[in-house]
């Protein structure tokens, strides 16, 4: 009895998570409202007309959690894809990054304060900007890339890699120090780089082959979901104005109970359905099989299924032994839903919580103005306290989305986001945590620290970062990425084995370092170079003197 009683609360508990993810998919998948409050599926509209409230909710979530199943499934297909091509080498293609590290003055006073300890004795300004570029690209099972180092855009150094997947071989070249390439093969300097990431990446190719298609995943999400909605038939229907910051909305609130029973009645026909599944048989028995030649043993995949489909159908028998459940426990959503049945709101609770029960979230639109707010309230009591909060006001205007949203812990106000002009590929969004929480962490006032941010921009080929302090830049990156065929490189012919210590002597007497320090002198750092190789020779003459102060008689 112990037993049943625990799975009863299981059960409680996933049903419990499931209505809370649900509620957030049906409100990433539901239909927006554009700057008229009109709904961007109109000509959907009439498949609700008629439906009673509980035919209402089905079709709902039917139509919300579809859209968003079908976008897991794109998601699903393209990383299938990637560990059944991308992984087994097999593709062909590349892409160009730029990344270019910025440093402001603020934190560039703090860089030579911790070098020199005080006022520096040469210009270290080179290093307030600090450009990598980089060429990847993938021929053949021939992994090739280029980088390439700079200072304030003056290019210093090259480097340039070579990985055989076939050959688990490795060659790299630095043309600017030698034209002479070193060469690494499996199971030398770097055991493993290769052929473990070589073995293991076709161990995944070969997983990828087993696992179901995207289509068949969402053929499979899309039965189950229709099971689940076919049992949610204990709704209650009413209207409400939904106020949020300033602003309201008239919507629809479909009231759902879930209690004991239906949870049960939930898991029964999910089980029975599972239970002759013939997509999940043919998915478990191509996986245990797959995962069985990986493993290079026996593991029983050929009992896998029939291992499965008996735990279903004792589960199953014990579910049906039911016959006493709880009446008085249940729980609840409710889902506000606007005039052009677009899903604007969410709240779970069970009895004993206060009127804005366990998690919520509200979306309220007048015209271009909307406020949102995600919260989850910390007692039973309407106290008006959360232990979690987002929310604040925004506008939308010709695609782009503008607003300020707070982020509360413990009804403590700790981050401010403001997001400006933002659309799928520009805008920015600038994060500000509050005062208090920055001394609390760097343990005091620091001036620089006193406003900091984190700014996010969205370039459209790119992203940048920026740590802001009192409105000054400290640190920036901004990366950049286009699509490109790879480096023209090609395997040498004569590299020089990093295992032959003769020829690594050799090759390391031909380095030329000409080319690398003209570089330098060009970006602004030769007086700095000046400076360390007078700082490294100091101590080494000193040690090469005799001291005058030693005899014979002070080593006994």
């Amino acid at each position: 009895m112990e037993l049943k009683k625990l799975l009863r609360t299981i059960l409680s508990v996933v049903m419990a998570a499931a209505l809370v993810f649900g509620s957030v998919a049906m409100l990433a998948g539901c239909k927006g409202a554009d700057n008229n409050g009109d709904s961007n599926d109109k000509n959907n509209a009439a498949q609700y007309e008629g439906l009673e409230k509980e035919e209402y909710l089905q079709k709902l979530g039917e139509n919300n959690l579809s859209a968003v199943i079908d976008s897991v499934g794109e998601v699903y297909g393209e990383i299938l894809g990637g560990l059944g091509e991308s992984n087994a080498m097999d593709q062909t293609g590349g892409a160009k990054v730029n990344m270019t590290l910025t440093v402001g003055d603020p934190l560039m006073d703090l860089l030579e304060q911790a070098i020199f300890a005080g006022e520096a004795p040469v210009d270290i300004s080179f290093l307030q900007e600090i450009n990598l570029d980089m060429d990847v690209g993938m021929k053949d099972q021939m992994q090739a890339i280029q980088m390439a180092l700079g200072l304030k855009g003056q290019h210093i150094i090259t480097a340039n890699l070579l990985m055989n997947m076939a050959d688990s071989v490795m060659h790299i070249g630095l043309p600017e120090l030698n034209d002479q390439w070193l060469k690494l093969e499996a199971g030398e300097t770097v055991p493993g780089a290769i052929t473990g990431g070589a073995s293991s990446t076709a161990m995944l190719a070969e997983l990828a082959k087993a696992l179901p298609d995207a289509e068949v995943l969402t053929k499979v999400l899309d039965r189950y979901l229709a099971l689940v909605l076919a049992e949610l038939d204990n709704v209650d229907q009413s209207t409400e104005k939904l106020e949020l910051y300033g602003l309201e909305q008239e919507c629809t609130v479909l009231t759902l109970k879930i209690y004991e029973k239906d949870a049960m009645d939930i898991a029964k026909a999910v089980l029975k359905a599972a239970k002759d599944d013939g997509d999940l048989k043919k998915i478990i028995e191509d996986v245990a099989k797959a995962v069985e030649e990986m493993a290079g043993q026996d593991i029983g995949a050929e009992d896998a299924y029939t291992d499965f489909k008996e735990a279903v159908t004792d589960l199953l028998a014990d579910l049906e032994e039911e016959t006493e459940f709880d009446t008085e426990s249940f729980i609840q959503l409710d889902t506000y839903v606007d005039k052009n049945h677009n899903v604007i709101g969410m709240k779970l609770s069970m009895p004993g919580y206060g009127d804005r029960g366990m998690v919520y979230y509200y979306s309220v639109t007048e015209g271009e103005k909307f406020a949102v707010e995600f919260a989850i309230p910390n007692d039973t009591q309407n106290s008006g306290e959360d232990d979690f909060k987002f929310g604040g006001t925004g506008t939308k205007k010709d695609g782009k989305t503008s607003g300020t949203y707070t982020v509360s812990v413990e009804d403590m106000e700790i981050l401010t986001v403001k997001v400006e002009d933002l659309t799928e590929e520009t805008g920015t969004i600038t994060l500000t945590p509050d005062k208090d929480v920055i001394s609390g962490i760097v343990g005091g006032e620091v001036e620089m620290l006193a406003d900091l941010s984190l700014q996010i921009k969205l370039t459209g080929d790119g992203i940048e970062l920026n740590v802001l302090g009192d409105n000054q830049l400290l640190l920036g990156i901004a990366l950049k990425a286009a699509e490109s065929n790879g480096p023209a490189l090609s395997e040498p012919s004569n590299a020089v084995d990093v295992t032959d210590s003769s020829a690594m002597e050799k090759w390391a007497e031909k380095l030329v370092l000409d080319k690398v320090m003209d570089n330098l002198e060009k970006a602004g750092a030769a007086d700095f170079i000046e400076l360390l190789e007078s700082a490294v020779k100091a101590p080494a003459e000193d040690m090469s003197q005799p001291n005058p102060n030693w005899s014979d008689e002070s080593w006994n």
